[in-house]
């Protein structure tokens, strides 16, 4: 699912977090996070998954890991048995920052130029609570939570559905 988006006006994107889950016995209505999918504007895709694996566009990749491309610094680590990647605009110093520790705890932290400019499961970050449940692509309320996470499934996590929020994708 979409965990979060950069959900501009603007034509691209700065990131999409989609969200893989599984279900495990014996509470089969709880889902563990399984990994976290960073997607970013310049044809990166960042996989943070269980035991600490790291791929970068699908190839398992050592940590820590830099890479500089165009204005854009990305950084993925390892500390606290949590791995973390961090991505910095360099003109403006904004950034996005993934946590996960491999089992069920996935932190997503932005600053605040991303204020008002964000959609996903995580809200929009507007201040108005009211209008967290809203419809992936619409200004639409969910009439339940199960309608609610069922539109915000995006394909490029192996879920089904179909990505709206997201203009980035692979």
């Amino acid at each position: 699912f979409v965990a979060l988006s950069h959900c501009s006006p603007a034509a691209v994107a700065d990131f999409v977090v989609g969200v893989t889950t599984e279900r495990r016995f014996p509470n089969l209505n709880f889902a563990y996070v399984k990994s976290a999918i960073i997607v970013n504007p310049v044809g990166l895709a960042f996989e943070i998954a269980q035991n600490g694996v790291l791929k970068v566009n699908g190839v398992v990749t050592a940590t820590p890991y830099t890479q500089v491309q165009g204005h854009w610094t990305h950084a993925v680590f390892l500390t606290n048995n949590m791995i973390t990647y961090l991505q910095t605009d360099n003109n403006n110093g904004a950034n996005v920052r993934v946590e996960y520790n491999g089992v069920w705890d996935l932190e997503i932290t932005v600053t605040s130029h991303y204020k008002q400019q964000l959609c996903g499961m995580c809200g929009d970050w507007d201040g108005d609570a009211s209008n967290d449940l809203r419809l992936q692509g619409s200004s639409s309320q969910a009439s339940s939570v199960s309608q609610w996470s069922e539109s915000w499934w995006w394909q490029g996590s192996g879920q089904q559905g179909a990505d709206q929020c997201g203009r980035i994708m692979p």
